[in-house]
């Protein structure tokens, strides 16, 4: 479950997400998991293939330089499971608000 976005909802390429709730831990070697920025109109989803800290209540990644601009959901998939333990099955969470990208100042 996805609690909290760092920066009032605001994206900024190459700029820092942070995201907390629980069971947010994820294998980063697998391209399935991590943290995702879906867009709002339904196009392709972006990995956030940066990632800064990577804990079961905390997330930080990177966004990615090349995002481009307008709105997104962020969606954390993971196959960690409660107590830590590893599961088959890809589990999501998503980030419940919009967050904008603007371009870079």
């Amino acid at each position: 479950m996805l609690k909290y976005c760092l920066r009032e909802n605001l994206l900024t390429a190459g700029g820092i997400l942070r995201l907390t709730g629980s069971r947010l831990k994820f294998d980063a070697s697998d391209e399935a998991q991590g943290v995702f920025l879906i867009p709002a109109d339904g196009g392709d989803a972006v990995r956030c293939a940066v990632v800064a800290e990577n804990k079961p209540a905390r997330l930080m990644v990177m966004v990615p330089a090349d995002i481009k601009p307008g709105a997104y959901y962020a969606e954390v998939r993971t196959k960690t499971g409660s107590n830590r333990q590893l599961t088959k099955m890809l589990k999501t969470g998503r980030f419940s608000k919009l967050l904008e990208a603007a371009l870079p100042v």
